[in-house]
């Protein structure tokens, strides 16, 4: 597989969520893709509660981090791709966790595979769907509209969208 890779590193950004206890009691790492097509992205989808997120997923042992990203795009959406740029690593804090995101641009590889949901992911309704990217950009700006209700998709979205708008600016 050709890996595409950039020169120049990798935006940092932290991100502390209001919930945050000050302690970290476990740490997860996870790689996520951009994919563009006519300028829609793919987004995933949970139907049973409407709620988006960048397909990508966590980082198993040994694993490398374009490996991670192939793996789960592939897994979540069926798509194939090849990861290109590494342009934002965000680390994010919530409750006693933290939670470091790879965020890559991605090209697709020309072809399609069988997706391989978990049972959690299917219990949840998981699909995909093409999204113009202001869409996009407009449904996780709304991350603020969650906080009191839903803390934990104020998080995802708020971590989301500080992913599109640092791909948009580059």
């Amino acid at each position: 597989m050709d890996i595409v890779k950039s020169m120049e590193e990798a935006k940092k950004i932290r991100l502390v969520q209001p919930d945050f206890s000050g302690e970290v009691l476990k740490e997860r790492s996870a790689c996520r893709g951009i994919l563009i097509r006519e300028g829609k992205i793919l987004l995933v989808r949970f139907r049973v509660s409407g709620n988006y997120m960048i397909p990508g997923g966590g980082i198993e042992q040994d694993e490398e981090l374009q490996e991670c990203l192939t793996r789960e795009f592939a897994e979540e959406t069926g798509i194939l791709v090849v990861p290109g740029d590494e342009f934002l690593i965000l680390d994010e804090y919530f409750g006693s966790m933290h939670f470091v995101n790879h965020y890559f641009r991605c090209q697709e590889a020309g072809g399609e595979t069988r997706r391989k949901l978990t049972e959690n992911e299917k219990k949840l309704g998981l699909s995909f769907e093409w999204v113009p990217f202001q869409e996009a950009l407009a449904i996780f700006e709304s991350y603020e509209t969650f906080r009191e209700t839903k803390p934990e998709i104020a998080g995802l979205y708020h971590r989301e969208f500080l992913a599109l708008r640092a791909f948009s600016e580059e």
